[in-house]
């Protein structure tokens, strides 16, 4: 069992303030902590891991199947203090943060086909439940 702490600042939630469910990929503790003083869901992402390896294919197909819920079943979220992560919300959100790091760029080498296939890779996931 792993052992960290987090500071969860009160402020009003996201919800409330804005009347969105949100959600978010952030596997880096710190960027989660904000997520989680504003009451969003941290979803689970495989592969992510907050350095230059992270997957961001991963990232961008758990926001895509979080928003396109409950078409498709809504991504697990983080909980604080448990080993388990929990089901995502049935209905889906209806407010997606997914957070990339520049530096997660910078040592890549980018093209625009790299963009174009993490863009493409979203909107598949998305379309068939647009379309209908």
């Amino acid at each position: 069992m792993s052992i960290f702490l987090i500071i969860i600042v009160q402020v009003p939630s996201f919800e409330n303030k804005h009347g969105l469910w949100p959600c978010m990929v952030a596997p880096t503790k710190i960027i989660a902590g904000l997520g989680l003083s504003l009451d969003i869901d941290i979803l689970e992402a495989p592969g992510a891991t907050g350095d230059y390896q992270t997957l961001l294919t991963s990232k961008a197909t758990v926001i895509a199947k979080a928003l396109s819920a409950p078409l498709a079943p809504s991504p697990n979220v983080f909980v604080p203090g448990e080993d388990e992560h929990k089901p995502g919300r049935p209905d889906g959100y209806d407010f997606g943060f997914l957070h990339i790091k520049v530096l997660t760029f910078s040592v890549r080498v980018l093209s625009l086909s790299f963009c174009h296939f993490h863009i493409n890779c979203t909107i598949k996931t998305m379309l068939p439940f647009v379309a209908e």
